[in-house]
């Protein structure tokens, strides 16, 4: 097999002290060795094909809150062409699965949006060979195809294909995003840094939690150029992909913000987010913030009385929340709860939030996704656990002894998930989007760790 090409080891080799950094080459080559493509191939269609399975067998007796409001919306933006439905608070939910989902419906009018989950299939395949180029960027084609095997065959990965959920979808952009970011870093053109920027505003339109990751993009990516002594670089490699992602960004933003009349960052599904994740005594989850307030949302609403704390829908203990500022819009009045909820429990309580904080660090990135079925598989749990501590420790190991900024973007992708989330709610199926990016991080570390320690031996 063939491995990365000579542009890729340019980032990897060390500098020598007092030298001046070495020109990354303008080419944009793409070389894989014959047999490394055809065993990718074979795990694109052998995950495709699994995926294929589950698209034609959907879930369609039990769907989730939010596969119903992107079901909803779809059909409103495929039929009307507007974004919204009266039983919905649309602007909760951010545009870019529902505009998926509303052209396989296009496609196939179909009250159970057939269509759309044939389109969560072929994205989900699609994920398994960009997961291989980012890792194929970062240390070549083992790597690569050791990267794809992992997505391919993700249990996870697969059954979310018969969701209507923005994870699928979100984890292709993000992927894609990243690698585009760590192509142009190492080629240093300027039209790579401006589609980097376009994909990653894609990626926040279908994920809104990564709304703050361009900064970190940005950040990263001035010090990488700091480190070369080339201050100048920064405005023709961050400048530009942040102008790209905010010009991307902006349309939907100025539109959002018309329509509620202040200004709104992609969602306002954040207020209900941050409440429920601040809630200590729920443990920062939306089943322990039924479980705490049940009771009282029942006797206040008889319409919910007979429900059981599992069952009870989430918008209406949020509407109880709300309730205690009637004078103050629903999203405002949750606000303001929740950041009573930072002064009562993070500053009263130091100790308890911090320990709640790190177990919703744990349920986020420890916990395997549940999507498909009510009981986790205790062989995908454990083994999903195991794979995450293994593969972020190499990863660190790997940055430290290289110091490369795709390693270092992969990273900090999976730590600002893993923080954001211990403050906002937390999910288990939440890793999903990031977790590729850890899949391609620790299989490249293991053959970086790898050559090093081979190279050693022959010494």
């Amino acid at each position: 097999m063939t491995g990365p090409p000579p542009a890729v080891s340019t980032e990897r080799s060390a500098e020598p002290a007092g030298a001046a950094p070495a020109r990354p080459r303008h080419r944009l080559a793409v070389r894989v060795g014959r047999r490394a493509l055809v065993v990718l191939l074979v795990l694109v269609a052998a995950g495709g094909g699994l995926r294929a399975w589950e698209a034609a067998h959907p879930y369609l007796e039990r769907q989730s809150p939010d596969e119903v409001a992107y079901a909803r919306l779809a059909v409103g933006l495929a039929d009307q062409q507007r974004y919204g439905d009266p039983r919905l608070d649309s602007l909760h939910w951010p545009p870019g699965a529902p505009a998926m989902f509303a052209l396989g419906y296009a496609l196939h009018p179909d009250p159970d949006l057939r269509v759309a989950y044939w389109l969560q299939a072929a994205v989900g395949t699609l994920l398994i060979a960009v997961t291989f180029f980012l890792a194929w960027a970062l240390a070549g084609e083992v790597a690569g195809l050791g990267a794809a095997a992992l997505v391919a065959f993700y249990p996870p990965f697969i059954k979310t294909t018969g969701e209507l959920l923005s994870e699928p979808l979100g984890a292709l952009l993000l992927t894609s995003a990243t690698l585009a970011v760590v192509l142009a870093w190492q080629h240093q053109r300027r039209w790579a840094f401006v589609f980097a920027g376009f994909l990653y505003a894609l990626a926040i339109f279908t994920r809104a939690d990564f709304v703050l990751m361009p900064a970190v993009v940005v950040a990263l990516i001035a010090i990488a150029a700091l480190h070369r002594r080339e201050p100048r670089l920064i405005a023709r490699t961050a400048g530009i992909f942040a102008l790209a992602c905010c010009l991307t960004l902006a349309p939907w933003v100025l539109y959002a913000s018309a329509r509620q009349g202040h200004p709104v960052l992609v969602t306002e599904g954040d207020a209900s987010a941050l409440f429920v994740g601040t809630f200590l005594p729920g443990g920062g989850t939306t089943y322990g913030m039924k479980r705490a307030l049940g009771d009282e949302v029942r006797a206040k609403y008889p319409k919910v009385r007979d429900v059981r704390n599992w069952d009870l829908p989430a918008p209406w203990v949020l509407k109880y929340i709300a309730a205690r500022h009637p004078e103050l819009p629903r999203d405002d009045a949750v606000r303001l709860e929740a950041r009573r909820n930072l002064s009562r429990y993070a500053l009263g309580q130091p100790v308890e939030f911090a320990h709640m904080m790190l177990q919703k660090m744990r349920r986020t990135w420890i916990l395997s996704s549940r999507v498909g079925g009510d009981r986790p598989s205790r062989i995908v749990r454990v083994g999903h656990g195991i794979f995450v501590v293994l593969a972020f420790a190499a990863a660190v190991l790997a940055y430290i002894r290289r110091r490369t900024l795709g390693m270092a973007l992969l990273l900090a992708t999976v730590l600002y998930s893993a923080l954001l989330h211990a403050v906002f709610v937390a999910k288990p199926r939440y890793n999903l989007p990031p977790l590729p990016l850890l899949m391609a991080a620790g299989a490249a570390a293991a053959v970086l760790l790898w050559r090093e320690r081979a190279a050693l031996t022959r010494r």
